[in-house]
């Protein structure tokens, strides 16, 4: 009997080591016989069709023997039936996969390449039958980390990697940092415009980056310290991002670290501030006032830093007239008033008067007790104040005049106040006017005069003699003048 044709026979292939069906089919009333050669004559089996369990390629020979006479085909011309084992393509190396990162959750890409001619078969398991897509990239939506599996596909033979063999590509979710905590940030302020340094701390490994808005997404600095120079109060954005996964704090949740601009405070109003005034020298009282809450500060120029003392008051003692400087500092926020606003206050030297000097004041004088007019006289815009004593404070009148009533020449003081300023003449300094009550002479004893007489009319010869030193005057009455 002939071998069956070559169309009378089926080859098989299969991936790797395992069982192939192998079929060939001789004409009717005979028996397909397998063989392992050409000329073997051991009968490996018999029937249409042929499963053996191969590792490698395989040429199978069959022939045909006659189910009534026995005859069987010549050996040299039994018909080939190959059983061809095609490789099991390897999955790609680790080096031949890219894993992938998203924060939070969110598409992650992945990669995986196979040799030329095959194609990458992507599983969410290895062992899973159900391809999720094929292709070098995946780019699955995650919200943990998650590993796939991946096997190459041979685009001739359709081998497979075997499932025990994919390569693990992994989809790792990175946690969002949280943003700092309000007690990891520190704002800070100044008075009117300028620099102002403010901090934030993110966990470790993680680096502050600091923004103008909750939604921006440019950075204005990184570290954990920002001084940007601010003219009005502003609110500035710290987020967190990990210094290895480069995963940043999510945009609405970003902490708000504030930069406050407080105004430099107004001076007291002239209409605030009282200056004050001392005769010659001496303490003077001044005092200002600054608005509920704020403290005033007394200073000796317009721009000096020193701060003499604080409070509504100051009295300070002073030898000449003094300008005085007072701002006003906020007890809460500790900002000033400007130097070159600061408000003046004056401590005023005014000159103490000058007594009325010897020339300038009328000593008098009388006969026995009673008043007696004396004088004095003080510069322009002065008032003549009249003293007991040198040292006496009570005044006992004013004016240029002063007509007191006496029984004992009696020494008067006099000084000069002025009437604009008040300022006295200094005690120790009055001048002296004296009103004197000089002893009014006795009348010459009976002893001491001597009558006359005359007969009839004529010229009457009278005597009489006074203490030496005073003359005797003649009346014609007891009361004549």
């Amino acid at each position: 009997p002939s071998a069956p044709s070559a169309g009378n026979v089926t080859n098989n292939s299969r991936c790797g080591s395992g069982i192939v069906n192998l079929s060939a089919t001789c004409s009717t009333g005979q028996t397909v016989q397998w063989y392992a050669s050409q000329t073997s004559t051991t009968v490996l089996s018999t029937g249409t069709s042929y499963a053996p369990s191969i590792a490698a390629t395989t040429t199978y020979y069959v022939g045909c023997k006659d189910n009534t006479t026995t005859c069987e085909t010549a050996t040299n011309s039994r018909q080939t039936v190959v059983g061809t084992v095609n490789p099991i393509p390897s999955a790609p190396s680790s080096s031949n996969v890219t894993n992938g990162a998203v924060c939070g959750s969110g598409v992650v890409n992945l990669t995986a390449t196979c040799t030329t001619g095959q194609t990458v078969q992507w599983y969410a398991s290895q062992t899973s039958t159900s391809v999720l897509t094929t292709g070098t990239s995946y780019a699955p939506s995650i919200t943990a980390t998650t590993t796939y599996f991946v096997g190459c596909k041979d685009n001739t033979t359709t081998c497979e990697t075997a499932t025990g063999s994919r390569q693990g590509v992994i989809g790792t979710v990175n946690p969002i940092p949280s943003a700092p905590s309000a007690n990891n940030v520190v704002g800070a302020s100044r008075c009117e415009s300028g620099v102002v340094t403010l901090t934030a701390t993110c966990s470790t490994g993680q680096t502050v980056q600091w923004y103008a808005s909750q939604s921006s997404t440019s950075v204005l600095t990184t570290g954990t310290s920002y001084a940007p120079s601010l003219t009005a109060t502003t609110t500035y954005y710290v987020g967190c991002k990990d210094n290895t996964t480069t995963c940043e704090t999510t945009t609405g949740t970003r902490q708000g670290v504030t930069g406050t601009v407080n105004p430099n405070l107004p001076a007291p109003s002239s209409s605030n501030v009282q200056g004050g005034a001392v005769c010659g020298s001496g303490v003077v009282n001044l005092s200002a006032v600054c608005s509920s809450g704020q403290t005033v500060q007394w200073y000796a120029s317009q721009t000096s830093t020193s701060v003499l003392t604080t409070g509504t008051s100051y009295a300070p003692s002073i030898t000449a007239t003094t300008t005085y400087y007072v701002g006003c500092k906020d007890n809460t926020t500790t900002c000033e008033t400007a130097a070159n606003s600061r408000q003046a206050v004056v401590g005023t030297v005014n000159p103490i008067p000058s007594a009325p000097s010897a020339g300038n004041v009328t000593n008098n004088s009388r006969c026995g007790s009673g008043i007696v007019n004396l004088s004095a006289t003080c510069s322009t815009g002065q008032t003549v104040q009249w003293y007991a004593s040198q040292t006496s404070t009570t005044v006992l009148s004013t004016g240029t005049s002063y007509a007191p009533s006496i029984a004992a020449t009696t020494t008067y003081y006099v000084g000069c106040k002025d009437n604009t300023t008040t300022c006295e003449t200094a005690t120790n300094s009055r001048q002296t006017v004296v009103g004197t009550v000089n002893p009014i002479p006795s009348a010459p004893s009976s002893s001491n005069v001597t009558n006359g007489a005359v007969c009839g009319s004529g010229v009457v010869n009278l005597t009489a003699t006074c203490t030496t030193g005073q003359t005797v005057q003649w009346y014609a009455s007891q009361s004549s003048t």
